[in-house]
C-alpha cells in the first residue's frame, strides 16, 4: 500500500478536496513543532552564546541580539500554545515569519553569500505556511 492509500485509510486525506481543513491539520501541526523546536534552540543561543555576540556584531545588530533571542523563544512557546488557542498560533507564526524576513534583510545588507540565507528563508516559509494553513 502506498502513502496515499495509508493516509486515505486512516482518514487523513480525501480524494474530493485535498485542501479541506481536516486534511491540513496534521501538516500544520508538524510544521509548528519543527518551527517551535528550532526557534527555541536558536533563541537560547541568541541569549546565552558568546558565538552569537560576534555574529550579531557582524550583522551590525549587536544591541538587538537578546531581543531577537527572547522574541524567538516567545514565538516558539506561542506556537505550542497555538495548539489549543489558534489565534496565538497565527500571531506567533506570523511574527516569526516577519523575524525571518528581517534576518534575510540583515544578511543581504552585509552581503553574505546566498546559501547563508537558506535557513531564514526556509523557516520563514514554514511559518508562512503555518499561518496560511491556520487561516483556511
Amino acid at each position: 500500500m502506498n502513502l496515499l492509500g495509508i493516509l486515505m485509510f486512516y482518514g487523513y486525506y480525501s480524494n474530493s478536496n485535498p485542501f479541506r481543513k481536516e486534511n491540513l491539520v496534521i501538516p500544520s501541526q508538524i510544521f509548528s513543532l519543527i518551527s517551535a523546536s528550532l526557534f527555541f534552540l536558536y533563541g537560547l543561543q541568541c541569549v546565552f552564546s558568546q558565538k552569537m555576540v560576534a555574529e550579531f556584531n557582524r550583522y551590525r545588530l549587536g544591541k538587538f541580539r537578546k531581543l531577537v533571542g527572547v522574541l524567538e523563544i516567545m514565538g516558539a512557546f506561542g506556537q505550542l500554545v497555538g495548539f489549543w488557542i489558534p489565534g496565538v498560533l497565527i500571531l506567533a507564526s506570523g511574527g516569526l515569519a516577519l523575524l525571518m524576513i528581517c534576518g534575510v534583510w540583515a544578511r543581504l545588507r552585509i552581503r553574505d553569500p546566498w546559501f547563508s540565507f537558506l535557513p531564514a528563508i526556509l523557516l520563514g516559509l514554514i511559518n508562512a505556511a503555518v499561518v496560511w494553513l491556520s487561516l483556511i
